[in-house]
């Protein structure tokens, strides 16, 4: 600690100002490097978390929608509506498949697994039971597509309970 008595007050003041760009440095790298993560943690919690709500909210969106469709189907006789309803169901459906397949594309939780396969149990009963209510429909029996319907009206509750789950469990692991 002697050489330091020993130096000029510009040389100290040198000295110092050395020491306080070290420091400085050191704490900016550090809060660069904390910003970097907190940037990664947020576009993997976008991407990985909150997407997947999202599209859980336009599959149950378009879901709605195509139940909708259907219970239009089997009120109406024109045929040209009837064609119209059923291209909308379809064009629902797809986007619905590809929704899907970008949350199945991801890294999955046990949990999401195991829902993932109620979710394509439950979408086949629901699109069996649409299948056969357009059939119905399609050749005017609506009376019949109706009373079928709505014997089987769960399948579409079942369908909405699993959406729901794999939703709230996404919302809930980005919360944490």
């Amino acid at each position: 600690m002697e050489w330091i008595k020993n130096l000029k007050i510009a040389q100290k003041l040198n000295v110092l100002l050395v020491l306080a760009s070290i420091i400085s440095l050191a704490i900016g790298l550090t809060g660069y490097l904390f910003v970097q993560k907190g940037a990664k943690d947020m576009t993997s919690l976008y991407k990985d978390r909150l997407l997947p709500v999202a599209w859980f909210s336009s599959i149950k969106t378009n879901a709605n929608q195509v139940q909708s469709d259907l219970l239009k189907l089997m009120l109406t006789t024109d045929k040209n509506r009837k064609m119209e309803l059923i291209s909308d169901i379809k064009t629902r459906r797809s986007l619905n498949n590809e929704l899907f397949k970008k949350y199945e594309a991801m890294k999955l939780d046990s949990y999401e697994i195991e829902n993932i396969a109620k979710y394509k149990l439950t979408m086949q009963k629901w699109r069996d039971v649409q299948k056969v209510v357009i059939d119905l429909s399609t050749a005017n029996k609506n009376d019949q597509a109706n009373k079928y319907y709505t014997i089987n009206e769960n399948a579409v509750m079942e369908l909405d309970s699993v959406i729901k789950k794999l939703a709230d469990h996404n919302e809930e692991v980005a919360s944490e």
